[in-house]
C-alpha cells in the first residue's frame, strides 16, 4: 500500500532568504506595526505670524505622501522560515536588550 500526503494550498516562500515552505511545515507569521509615538506635547508649534514660514517649509519638502504617511504609521507582514524566524528572534532580543547582552532564543518575552 503506498502513503500519499494530501497537499492542500500551495507552497510559501519565506519572505526573507526565498525557501519554498511545503504546505504543513512549520513557518512563521510576523506582523509588525511601527506607530509615532504621541506624549501629549506639541514641539516646535508654529506661533502666531509665522503660517508663511511653515507653509515655504512645506513646499520645500519633497517627500512623497507615502514617505510621510509612513513616518506616522507603518505595518509590515512576514512569513518566514523557522531558520530565519531563529534569526529575526536574535535580532530582536539584541535590538531591545539595552546592553543587558544576548537573552537565549526563546525569551523574548519577560
Amino acid at each position: 500500500m503506498s502513503s500519499r500526503v494530501l497537499k492542500i494550498g500551495k507552497p510559501r516562500l519565506c519572505d526573507h532568504c526565498g525557501q519554498e515552505i511545503e504546505p504543513g511545515r512549520a513557518h512563521y507569521r510576523v506582523a509588525v506595526t511601527l506607530e509615532a509615538g504621541f506624549d501629549g506635547v506639541l514641539a516646535d508649534m508654529p506661533g502666531e505670524g509665522d503660517i508663511g514660514d511653515t507653509l515655504k517649509k512645506l513646499e520645500k519638502d519633497k517627500r512623497t505622501a507615502k514617505e510621510l504617511e509612513n513616518e506616522i504609521y507603518q505595518s509590515l507582514e512576514l512569513i518566514l522560515c523557522p531558520g530565519c524566524r531563529n534569526k529575526l528572534e536574535g535580532q530582536l532580543v539584541k535590538f531591545g536588550s539595552r546592553g543587558e547582552g544576548v537573552k537565549p532564543p526563546g525569551t523574548l518575552t519577560q
